[in-house]
């Protein structure tokens, strides 16, 4: 299962982390507690092992992608994402967002 993992959060550009959050959003409809989404993928990394919810998550992008129909929105990942290397695999740093109005990087700290 950790492959599937893995494909599916190349194919929409975030780290692994960042998918189990997606994943969760997408199925209990709400955002997960931070200690509780990083108790568990804590748990995925040690065991390999991912929760049926983000498999199931996970497969809902892989049949996006394979029936041509991926749209990112659609699970939650929007242009506010950095795109990520088609490698990534395994990170532990989460997506850093990009100012959306700020053209000029003048919001940057």
């Amino acid at each position: 299962m950790i492959l599937i993992v893995i494909r599916a959060s190349n194919l929409l550009r975030v780290d692994e982390l960042q998918l189990f959050k997606l994943a969760y959003r997408y199925w209990h409809h709400r955002t997960a507690e931070s200690h509780h989404i990083h108790a568990l993928f804590t748990d995925y990394l040690n065991n390999k092992i991912a929760p049926p919810w983000v498999v199931h998550f996970a497969r809902s992008v892989l049949r996006a992608y394979e029936s041509g129909h991926l749209e990112p929105a659609r699970f939650g990942v929007y242009p506010a994402y950095e795109e990520l290397p088609l490698g990534w695999s395994l990170a532990f740093q989460t997506p850093r967002s990009l100012p959306l109005n700020d053209p000029d990087g003048l919001l940057i700290a």
